[in-house]
């Protein structure tokens, strides 16, 4: 019988090597892993505190500025000019369902707005009255509102923030009832 070439020994000698290199392949891609994914959490953790720091939290101290847990309505047109800015100007910081939103609160505003502006009533079959066009305008911003706060606070958690959206949750909840059946006019200006 031939002789092999190589020994018992030589061969482990050879297997051990061979398997020391996958191991360290291996612990470059695991590394490499952990590294991008730790990475992706922390921009995400960025991102979010960024748009609560740019968005939520003035949201939330427009809403405290005005004691808005106890008011009845949030139509008074320097309060609505103020919320529309705050929403209008930071919209790519808004979650999805409120931005689904954003077109009937900027329809119910510009509507609400013009019956100050020009104290002209659009015809009965677009908006009965002027009380019909703050109800609208109230069911929209309280709905949005809710929406915002709800974001507001669920970032606030991950971001192991306090969560100061409590006076209005409850508020805000309740005032937005009723925004599946309501009727929003859109603009349509001669």
């Amino acid at each position: 019988m031939p002789e092999s070439q190589f020994t018992k020994m030589q061969l482990i000698t050879i297997a051990i090597q061979i398997l020391a290199i996958i191991i360290q392949v291996f612990c470059i891609f695991v590394s490499y892993y952990l590294g991008s994914k730790k990475d992706k959490q922390e921009y995400r953790l960025r991102i979010k505190e960024e748009r609560y720091n740019n968005f939520y939290f003035p949201y939330i101290r427009l809403l405290y500025s005005i004691h808005a847990w106890d008011f009845a309505s949030c139509n008074q047109p320097k309060c609505m000019k103020d919320f529309d800015k705050i929403i209008s100007e930071n919209i790519r910081h808004l979650d999805e369902k409120t931005i689904s939103l954003c077109e009937d609160f900027s329809s119910a505003y510009i509507y609400f707005s013009w019956f100050y502006a020009y104290c002209v009533e659009p015809s009965p079959e677009v908006i009965p009255s002027e009380t019909e066009a703050s109800k609208i305008y109230d069911t929209i911003f309280f709905t949005i509102g809710y929406s915002i706060l709800l974001e507001a606070q669920s970032i606030a958690s991950e971001l192991d923030l306090p969560i100061i959206t409590k006076p209005f949750l409850k508020i805000f909840s309740d005032r937005s009832q009723g925004y599946n059946n309501l009727k929003v006019p859109k603009p349509d200006f001669p």
